[in-house]
């Protein structure tokens, strides 16, 4: 089909795995259209020897920036975000890739987008505005993050897969609401 793949392989254990290809594409895959070749790629990567899938799931992640009304490669920032998807896949572990693109290019893209609606006249003044607005649930995720990461290195052992299972729970918690704030907030704009 159309679009950039790649696929990646998160350990949970010496002997379990998550593996996962993703595909970003103008359209969402019908069902069953990835099969094939996520088939080949659990064979690669067991380099065929004998495995169990134990847990199977299918989504679809818009990535659609929103940026005047835009849609994904109308605008150069939507490419360059678009192609840093794979690249920093490729070149890093899930949870560094994870992080680089949310924490960097993602979030960055929403605050300067809020921050230009704020007060389009005045960049500064806007930029200045939202991060007063934004710096203390900033400093406060910052202190979480570093409380879970001094909690998380005193076992010294690598996560368990309940713990990676958890992991990605609570970043679906998060992303749902914030895509519903997102898009009613893009609906207000157009409004």
């Amino acid at each position: 089909g159309e679009g950039v793949g790649f696929g990646y392989v998160l350990p949970y254990t010496e002997r379990e795995a998550l593996i996962e290809i993703a595909v970003i594409a103008d359209a969402v895959p019908a069902p069953g259209t990835l099969d094939a070749a996520l088939a080949r790629y659990v064979a690669r990567m067991t380099r065929g020897a004998p495995h169990v899938v134990r847990w199977r799931e299918a989504g679809a992640i818009p990535m659609d920036a929103g940026l005047a009304g835009g849609t994904v490669g109308a605008h150069a920032a939507d490419a360059v975000e678009c192609l840093a998807v794979p690249a920093l896949a490729a070149a890093f572990p899930p949870f560094v890739s994870f992080l680089l693109y949310f924490a960097v290019l993602h979030s960055a893209r929403h605050a300067m987008t809020l921050a230009a609606t704020l007060d389009p006249a005045r960049a500064a003044r806007a930029w200045a505005a939202f991060v007063r607005a934004a710096l203390p649930a900033t400093l406060a995720t910052l202190a979480l993050a570093l409380g879970a990461w001094h909690l998380l290195r005193a076992g010294h052992s690598p996560p368990t897969a309940a713990a990676v299972r958890v992991l990605f729970a609570g970043l679906a918690a998060l992303t749902a609401p914030h895509m519903a704030l997102t898009m009613l907030a893009d609906a207000a704009d157009r409004a």
